[in-house]
């Protein structure tokens, strides 16, 4: 019974933090570029990516890494001001297929 309760408690709280996701995705300015679902391809589509290389990624472009499109991704990667709504928002994307 513990372990179906704490089961349950992660995915409610993974389910809360995706949605937090979600939220940070849409008002950030991540979905202008990348679409609802993560396939647009204004830059580069998403879909498909892990949460760990979505995490990775951001830190770059925060850290002024990238590519050459770095310079339009900058504003948007320093949007997402803490590490839990950088992991908020890698959460997210990681679900898009």
């Amino acid at each position: 019974m513990k372990k179906l309760t704490l089961v349950l408690a992660l995915t409610a709280a993974s389910a809360l933090f995706a949605a937090d996701g979600a939220a940070l995705y849409k008002t950030k300015g991540c979905m202008g570029c990348h679409g609802k679902d993560g396939t647009m391809k204004t830059f580069k589509a998403i879909n498909g990516l892990d949460k760990a290389t979505i995490v990775q990624k951001i830190k770059d472009y925060q850290a002024g890494k990238g590519g050459p499109k770095k310079a339009l991704m900058l504003p948007n990667a320093k949007k997402l001001k803490t590490d839990a709504e950088i992991e908020a928002v890698a959460e997210y994307i990681a679900t898009f297929k």
